[in-house]
């Protein structure tokens, strides 16, 4: 858990773990006095992104460091090797960055949103946010000019980008060279936050979306409407041994020969652990370390262009 604190940002692990007392350690620090705005991390954990007024940090090898009070015994100490990063793209003075999002099949797949009226740019993607050299592209394209709050990369298509904005809901379906209005159902209100979470991979990502004065909507067809998944690609999943307190196997039929991303998710939709691996017709067996993640129920899925399956583990 990451808490933004104006010009730092804290971390606890494990804090849903009430057998033990949650301990904080301080991961960044001199970000500045304006407040810290969103926060959004990569799916295995090794890399935070900070948005701030006009900036866009980085920190990275999160993973790598050791979160222990003996190895930290200051509590303004930043536990190394955390490092910081500025990877505001070029351009940007003066403008608010409103949001950052991190794709959760490709950490360094990276669309951040800008506020303000009257600018030509107002979303920008990177497909190296995690390089050493950080790029950025201005796909803002025929979206009409005005403030963009958040943002929702499709975990089941990264072309599929959807926006809260002032005018409601927009998305595009071909990486932001054309935008299309979705307030379908719902008023052209300000939209200040979006979240996507798919629960079962062949049903789709269902969208919430939090607004100004009209409340909270829930749509499960917005990123589902134009997918068109392939007879029979449901497959059983089985994970044993289940309940596990560390490693576990997960087992699958497959049908075709493919690459596949295998992801544990936590019941709040947080990845805990995703990774790229090869499917075979046939039996497939892939290990799967759930190694001091907190007790609790989980969802493993596998998931590519002809092999999907999810089933449920716990970890006690």
């Amino acid at each position: 858990m990451y808490l933004a604190k104006n010009a730092e940002v804290w971390m606890a692990k494990n804090p849903t773990d009430f057998a033990e007392n949650v301990s904080w350690y301080l991961v960044a620090n001199n970000l500045g006095n304006d407040r810290i705005i969103e926060m959004d991390y990569t799916p295995e954990g090794d890399n935070l992104f900070i948005c701030k007024s006009g900036r866009l940090v980085r920190l990275d090898s999160l993973n790598a460091a050791t979160f222990t009070l003996a190895a930290n015994p200051t509590v303004m100490q930043i536990p190394a090797p955390i490092v910081q990063k500025n990877i505001t793209p070029s351009g940007l003075s003066g403008r608010t960055i409103t949001s950052v999002n991190v794709d959760q099949m490709d950490k360094n797949h990276v669309v951040i949103t800008l506020g303000g009226y009257g600018n030509t740019s107002y979303v920008y993607e990177s497909f190296n946010a995690c390089g050493a050299a950080v790029t950025w592209k201005n796909i803002t394209g025929n979206l009409p000019s005005f403030p963009v709050y958040d943002a929702v990369i499709d975990v089941d298509d990264s072309k599929r980008i959807v926006l809260a904005t002032d005018l409601g809901v927009w998305y595009t379906e071909d990486g932001g060279t054309t935008w299309v209005e979705g307030n379908d159902g719902m008023a052209r209100v300000p939209v200040f936050e979006i979240r996507g979470y798919e629960w079962r991979p062949w049903e789709g990502m269902s969208m919430y979306v939090g607004t100004h004065g009209r409340g909270f909507f829930r749509s499960r067809t917005l990123m589902t409407g134009t997918k068109n998944l392939k007879d029979n690609t449901v497959l059983k999943v089985v994970v044993y041994p289940n309940p596990t307190s560390d490693k576990a196997t997960l087992s699958l039929t497959g049908k075709v020969l493919e690459s596949a991303m295998l992801t544990v998710i936590n019941l709040q939709g947080k990845v805990v652990l995703s990774r790229t691996v090869n499917v075979v017709a046939g039996e497939n067996n892939f290990a799967i370390d759930l190694t001091g993640m907190a007790k609790g129920y989980y969802f493993a899925s596998v998931k590519g262009a002809n092999t999907q399956g999810t089933a449920k583990v716990c970890v006690q």
